[in-house]
């Protein structure tokens, strides 16, 4: 199965951009390249300066309600514990996870409820 292979970070006007990330080798900016169709079907290639800070990688799945799953998200799984994804030992998990399984195993149980950036109020759940 090939993972598709997606980065999402903020602008500098605070909205999230979608598309291939791109750094500068030796300064910490960071940039995500997309795209934009438009009504004649061609396709706008934009690049838009992103905070680094908020830089994700897609994991490749999907939660409970087909929604994309992000490094830097929160989620609940089925028995309400909430967690961050995170990226460590060269997987994607929940912190919770790290000793049990990797998230692969258990994405289907999982429901993104926000993330780091956009929802302080949950960090203090973690």
């Amino acid at each position: 199965m090939n993972r598709e292979i997606l980065f999402r970070g903020k602008d500098k006007t605070g909205e999230w951009v979608y598309g291939d990330l791109t750094q500068n080798h030796g300064d910490i900016k960071a940039r995500i390249e997309h795209y934009i169709r438009q009504n004649s079907g061609g396709e706008l290639k934009f690049s838009s300066a992103v905070d680094p800070e908020t830089v994700g990688q897609f994991t490749g799945l999907l939660d409970c309600n087909k929604k994309k799953i992000f490094e830097g998200d929160i989620v609940r799984d089925d028995h309400g514990d909430i967690d961050r994804i995170i990226f460590e030992r060269g997987a994607f998990d929940c912190d919770w996870m790290l000793d049990r399984s990797t998230l692969g195993y258990e994405h289907e149980v999982l429901e993104v409820i926000g993330n780091i950036f956009d929802n302080p109020e949950l960090k203090e759940a973690l």
